[in-house]
Order: structure tokens, then sequence, then C-alpha cells
């Protein structure tokens, strides 16, 4: 975020697109449910239950379905989470010390100096462990 916003005034404008985006999904998901007999009871599942039918039963939607999964759950995120530990951890990023001086401001638990060595060697490897066998 810009210093040239208030952090109030982007907060109010993330509430208003927020309850924007609900509404128009609300606005999808009802007829879907109709369309497909499930029952609109289920509280917020219910994206979770009308959605999927929704694709099955379009033309190449379960093949857009599996490629999203595989995507996000196998690239999109072990590949931002090494992106964002690394940039954390490295000096070509934000570099530990700046991370661990943001992390510890306030009161309360703090992060020890001593997990530097985890988070820059341990946690990127094990995240390239859970990259390659999501490829597999």
């Amino acid at each position: 975020m810009s210093k040239e916003h208030t952090l109030a005034g982007e907060s109010i404008q993330i509430c208003c697109l927020d309850t924007f985006v609900a509404l128009m999904s609300g606005l999808i998901i009802f007829p879907a449910c109709f369309s497909f007999g499930v029952q609109p009871d289920a509280g917020p599942p219910l994206i979770f239950i009308t959605l999927p039918k929704v694709f099955v039963n379009m033309s190449g939607g379960r093949d857009v379905l599996d490629i999203e999964d595989f995507i996000v759950s196998n690239l999109l995120l072990p590949l931002g989470s090494l992106v964002y530990l690394l940039f954390c951890v490295t000096k070509w990023g934000w570099g530990f010390d700046q991370y661990l001086e943001e992390a510890n401001t306030g009161k309360g638990m703090k992060m020890p100096r001593a997990l530097k060595p985890y988070f820059q060697f341990v946690l990127p490897i094990l995240i390239l462990v859970i990259l390659i066998q999501g490829l597999k």
C-alpha cells in the first residue's frame, strides 16, 4: 500500500468490494442450486457443493477443475511459499534481520534469532521436496 492512501480509506474500499463480490456470488450460486437440485439451505459450504456440480456439467468442466487443482495445489502454493520465504530471509530480499524486527514488533511472544538457519536452509529444502513430490 502506498503512502498516498490512508489505511482507513483502503479498508473501507476493501469492505465494499468484498461485499460486492459476496452479493454477486450469491446471485450466481442460488440459480445454480435450483438448476442442479441442491438445497440452498446448506449455508457457507454451499459454494463448495454447487460449483463442482456446475463445472462437471459444463463441457470441459472436469478438465478445468482438474487443471486448476493441479496448478494451484502443486505449483502456485509451494512456489509462492518459497518465493515469500526467500524474500524474507535473503540479502536479495527483505533480509532476516528486517523480517525479525517486523515480526517481533509489539507485545507478546517473540520469534528467536536462533531460527535463522532453520528459515534459511531447512524450510527451503522442505518446500522444494513438497514441490517436487507434487510434480510426480
